[in-house]
């Protein structure tokens, strides 16, 4: 509660203290003013404009890669968020199919995922990943990138689940990633890992859709793919409009 109130009071009255709290919790602003029913003095914020340019209207999808044998974190499979960029900061995502195709390449793909020191130790590698020895975070790049190391390198198949949000939780989204992003959290392989992460942050959009609680023992990426499966958007269709092989 304490937080919250000086959230509030930051956001209402910004100084030379905390002029970018605006900037730094867009999503945390952008939930207040609709639950308070106020609008609070605008900041400027070049960074978060370009990020909610890049992805404004985009489409949001979750990006399901299955299990690979050669990385024990990978058994289950690995879940990723993709959301397309627009068109006038992509050329490429219009038109054609195949120029469509080509475009991809280029929107944003979100990880959560460990950072492991090299030459870290099979042994070591199990313990501290099971008990939390393990700093984690998001992180962006073009799709390309991970479709080069999941696809090409390490031969898995990729899906794209492609979801159905209404405008009001598609920019909600876009802000709290930009939250989040590089922000560091604790590992565990079983339980908050890149399927729980993801799950937890679309469910702020989503409210609606189904994936295991907070208190699970694990959370896979499947469970959270047959979770979008089976719910609903806020206009009573599908969550998961759409599945495409990669």
């Amino acid at each position: 509660l304490a937080e919250l109130r000086a959230t509030v009071t930051a956001l209402r009255t910004p100084s030379e203290q905390n002029p970018s709290v605006r900037c730094l919790f867009p999503a945390r602003a952008r939930f207040l003013e609709r639950e308070l029913n106020e609008r609070f003095p605008e900041s400027s914020c070049p960074e978060l404009e370009a990020w909610r340019e890049r992805h404004v209207g985009g489409q949001v999808g979750l990006t399901f890669v299955n299990g690979y044998l050669g990385n024990p974190a990978s058994f289950f499979g690995h879940l990723l968020l993709h959301i397309e960029v627009n068109a006038s900061a992509n050329p490429d995502s219009s038109g054609s199919a195949q120029a469509g195709r080509a475009g991809r390449l280029l929107d944003t793909s979100i990880n959560f995922g460990a950072d492991i020191p090299d030459g870290e130790g099979l042994a070591t590698y199990m313990a501290k990943g099971l008990f939390g020895g393990y700093d984690a975070r998001y992180s962006e790049t073009n799709f390309y990138r991970n479709s080069s190391i999941y696809s090409e390198r390490e031969m898995r198949d990729l899906w794209i689940y492609k979801l159905d949000l209404s405008d009001r939780e598609h920019a909600l989204l876009v802000d709290h990633l930009y939250e989040v992003m590089h922000r560091y959290y604790k590992y565990l392989f079983l339980s908050q890992n890149c399927a729980s992460r993801i799950a937890r942050t679309l469910r702020l959009a989503s409210p609606e859709l189904e994936t295991p609680g907070s208190n699970a023992l694990w959370t896979t990426p499947e469970s959270v793919v047959v979770g979008a499966a089976r719910a609903k958007s806020a206009s009573g269709v599908p969550l998961v409009e759409d599945a495409e092989y990669v």
